[in-house]
């Protein structure tokens, strides 16, 4: 335990419910959301090869989303979980000595400045986390609009060629709706992983340590 602070790698145990918590949503939120996009794409292609590279399209989308900001939001969550952490620490240390600040202005302002400068940090890591998510948020919105948009260019030039029928182009369009909205589902639920992610770092500072053997 040296270099180490055990009040805040204790705290760090409450994570262990947030990965409880998000284990459920993502076992059925995020997974049922990605089998259907994946099935959904392959059920496409039988209207039209065309509606294929659609498909295609949809999956390569979101790979490239996730690869692009998966990791910044990873960083970004352990940042703030960091300052969290830091500032409960800070916190208890106060209260664990309330006698050293009683009655002494200069003690307690010291105090107070410690806890908003931790506490600034903190909101700048959340206001950055909040970027990344909203990057997220704002790349499903673009790609639900193109696969909408395209579906009805696409399909009304092929229904007025007579490539498909009218009702072909009706199930094509039920399924992309289906995909859109589980492009949303799968996106905005990645905070999630991001969390349980943040988790088990935290954890893992903690299970990692040495055992120290008895004498």
């Amino acid at each position: 335990m040296q270099g180490e602070h055990p009040p805040e790698l204790v705290n760090r145990f409450f994570d262990i419910l947030t990965i409880q918590k998000g284990l459920t949503k993502l076992l059925v939120d995020i997974v049922a959301a990605a089998v259907q996009i994946f099935f959904s794409a392959i059920l496409l292609s039988f209207y039209h090869p065309v509606f294929m590279a659609v498909g295609l399209f949809a999956l390569l989308a979101i790979a490239l989303v996730i690869l692009l900001y998966y990791k910044q939001g990873v960083q970004t969550s352990i940042d703030e979980s960091g300052h969290k952490y830091e500032l409960v620490a800070h916190l208890e240390d106060v209260a664990a000595d309330l006698d050293k600040y009683r009655g002494k202005p200069e003690m307690m302002d010291k105090v107070i400045k410690t806890t908003d400068e931790i506490t600034a940090r903190y909101l700048m890591a959340r206001n950055d986390h909040f970027c990344v998510l909203k990057k997220f948020f704002i790349s499903s919105v673009a790609l639900r609009t193109i696969l909408m948009g395209g579906l009805l260019l696409l399909g009304s030039f092929f229904v007025v060629e007579r490539q498909m029928t009218f009702g072909q182009f009706v199930a094509a369009e039920v399924i992309i709706v289906q995909i859109s909205y589980a492009v949303e589902k799968l996106m905005t639920n990645l905070n999630t992983v991001f969390d349980m992610v943040t988790g088990s770092e935290k954890l893992a500072v903690v299970t990692d340590l040495e055992l120290e053997e008895g004498k």
